[in-house]
């Protein structure tokens, strides 16, 4: 056995203190060697936030909570999911934090504090409700299916027949990692895109690495190779697939919203199934996930209802009501906020920016830009931070950024314990948010100025442009290094030779539904000259708003209105 091994009872294995340092240890270092090839497993070729980098930056915060820590499993494993989604940055940081809080919680309730192999599977367990519950509209192919791979393996009927003693965690976790294995490598097949690539799912591998690390701090042997990373030569190709947009057959409208504080809902013993059930009875694709705070999803014909099922709980905050079809904000009239004593309290606004000169016109609107310490995505706790700066009790909070919208949302429920509400503008591009700050007015009623910057942010089309970094098939064709590549809405659709007239095709794009009157040019650091003059003759008689942004992903971002 490995000299550093645990036996209770001298006979299993079981997660004490020390291997659960090592176990933190040898997956922040194994991570921080790996980073860049689960980086490459990403099919679209601008680095605008890579899944390994993510992670790492992630779990780096997540090691410094756990310096700190109460020197118990369970102390070191709830330091460690508080960090990592403080941590946390995009859709993988989440839920990698989302798995983590699972294994603290049911390491926290372990009888005697003693984690066998049994617990350790009731939290893989767990790890993965936690996971699926984070994602509103789960896929197969992604983390989510390598997760619940592990969770059906290690379900109590099975468990004893599969590893001999369900006791001893390192059996539990050897077999977990084995699943876990097989699961990666399936998900090649279960997407087209990670099948065109040849690629695993850069998400699951992180899972997988975190499994193997805790092997290895229990047995002390290194679980060898990552299956898709380390043995294969990745290249200019890979993928990290978001999850599907919305389906637009169904009801039309999604309604979302947040209970800081779910009351006694008629002192029902399970008030969290009783929502669901509610939410049911009036749309479907129900979720309903968390404690304190509670969040909530469905896809309903009528927004109204679903907004009255919550109000038996108690006042629903951070609603967003999008309208499928279109993918528009609808404004929804909730009960004034934010007044005492028959004053109007300001309002706070805080946005992200990716360049200096984004940043100045977010500070010049009166509301506060945050840049990320990364340079790319936003960290949970640089959101908390600065929505608490405001110090407004009432934060209109603009990610700007799609993949960072889970990490604000989780931001928003964080400081509801501090007295803040949060409410979350979805806008996916910056031009997005420049839409929204134009109109942020903060001596207006929150809920009124919210309904405002959504409106303003749907209404605004949005295109970028940016180089390739790596070789990909894309909804646009084939790109190579080098290639210039047109977006709208978030998604390649053309692949061409030169930045400049890249611009004027995306422009003409967004302008395909009819004459905008406001075309907004958001300038890159590495713009080159002529874009300016060449955005204008196909913008014809529409107002022209330059921006010099100095972002550096994206040559130019476009916005028309």
């Amino acid at each position: 056995m490995f000299a550093g091994g645990v036996q209770h009872d001298g006979r299993v294995i079981v997660v004490d203190v020390p291997a659960c340092r090592r176990w933190i240890a040898l997956a922040l270092s194994r991570l921080e060697a790996t980073s860049g090839l689960i980086d490459a497993l990403n099919v679209f070729p601008v680095p605008d936030g890579d899944t390994g980098t993510n992670l790492l930056l992630t779990l780096r915060r997540a090691a410094e909570e756990v310096r700190v820590a109460q020197a118990t499993v369970a102390g070191l494993t709830r330091a460690l999911a508080d960090g990592a989604l403080l941590g946390a940055r995009g859709n993988s940081g989440i839920i990698t934090a989302q798995m983590l809080a699972g294994c603290a919680e049911v390491f926290g309730s372990a009888p005697g504090g003693v984690v066998d192999g049994r617990v350790l599977a009731g939290a893989l367990t767990r790890a993965d409700e936690l996971a699926w519950s984070a994602v509103e509209l789960p896929v197969e192919g992604t983390v989510l299916s390598v997760t619940r791979a592990v969770a059906q393996a290690l379900e109590p009927e099975s468990l004893g027949q599969a590893v001999g003693t369900p006791e001893d965690a390192l059996a539990v976790v050897r077999h977990a990692s084995q699943v876990a294995r097989q699961a990666l490598a399936a998900t090649t097949e279960q997407l087209p895109a990670l099948r065109e690539a040849d690629v695993v799912d850069a998400g699951a591998a992180g899972f997988v690495l975190l499994l193997d690390a805790l092997t290895e701090a229990l047995s002390g042997v290194s679980a060898g190779a990552l299956p898709g990373v380390d043995d294969a030569d990745v290249g200019n190709c890979g993928a990290s697939v978001s999850f599907a947009p919305h389906a637009t057959v169904g009801p039309a409208y999604e309604v979302m919203f947040m209970l800081p504080e779910v009351g006694d809902a008629q002192a029902l013993d399970d008030p969290i199934a009783w929502l669901r059930r509610e939410l049911a009875g009036v749309g479907d694709s129900v979720v309903v996930a968390g404690l304190r705070p509670v969040h909530a999803h469905v896809h309903t014909d009528d927004p109204s209802a679903a907004l009255r099922v919550a109000r038996r709980f108690g006042a629903p905050a951070d609603v967003r009501v999008v309208h499928l079809a279109t993918g528009t904000a609808r404004p929804v009239p909730l009960a004034p906020g934010g007044a005492t004593d028959g004053e109007v309290a300001p309002v706070g606004c805080v946005a992200w920016a990716s360049g200096p000169g984004l940043a100045g016109v977010i500070a010049a609107a009166g509301a506060t830009p945050v840049v990320s310490s990364a340079a790319k995505r936003i960290s949970t706790e640089e959101m908390v931070e600065a929505i608490l700066g405001t110090g407004a009790t009432e934060v209109a909070v603009l990610p700007n950024d799609a993949d960072s919208l889970p990490v604000v949302r989780a931001a928003a429920a964080r400081v509801a314990g501090s007295g803040v509400r949060a409410r979350v503008v979805e806008t996916f591009s910056e031009v997005q948010g420049l839409a929204a700050v134009a109109v942020f007015d903060p001596m207006l009623d929150p809920d009124e100025l919210v309904a405002g910057m959504s409106a303003a942010a749907a209404g605004t089309r949005h295109g970028s442009v940016a180089v390739a970094r790596r070789a990909a098939s894309t909804p646009g064709g084939r790109c190579r290094p080098g290639d210039a590549l047109g977006l709208v809405g978030g998604e390649i659709v053309h692949v061409g030779a030169d930045v400049v007239e890249m611009a004027a095709v995306v422009l003409a794009d967004l302008m395909a539904t009819g004459e905008p009157e406001l075309v907004t040019l958001v300038l890159g650091s590495a713009a080159p000259a002529g874009m300016v003059e060449r955005v204008r003759e196909v913008a014809g008689p529409a107002e022209i708003e330059v921006v010099a942004g100095g972002q550096q992903t994206y040559v130019v971002l476009l916005g028309v209105e």
